[in-house]
C-alpha cells in the first residue's frame, strides 16, 4: 500500500493506523494538525491508512 505523506509516497506492507504512525515517529498527536485526504481531522480520530490516501501533519509552533 502506497501512502503520501507531507509530499512523500511512504509504502506500507501492512496495515497500520494514524496513531500507530505518529508513535512509530515520535509525533506527539498534540502538537500537530492531520489533514487526511483534504479534510482536517478532528483530535480523537484514528483511522487505518489506505492506499492512494494523502496525508499532511502539520506541526503548531508557538512564538511571538
Amino acid at each position: 500500500m502506497t501512502v503520501t505523506i507531507n509530499g512523500k509516497q511512504e509504502i506500507f506492507d501492512k496495515d497500520i493506523t494514524l496513531n500507530e504512525f505518529l508513535n512509530n515517529k515520535g509525533i506527539n498527536r498534540n502538537t500537530v494538525v492531520i489533514e487526511y485526504n483534504m479534510e482536517i481531522l478532528d483530535g480523537d480520530n484514528d483511522l487505518t491508512f489506505k492506499d492512494g490516501d494523502n496525508i499532511e501533519i502539520l506541526r503548531i509552533v508557538g512564538g511571538g
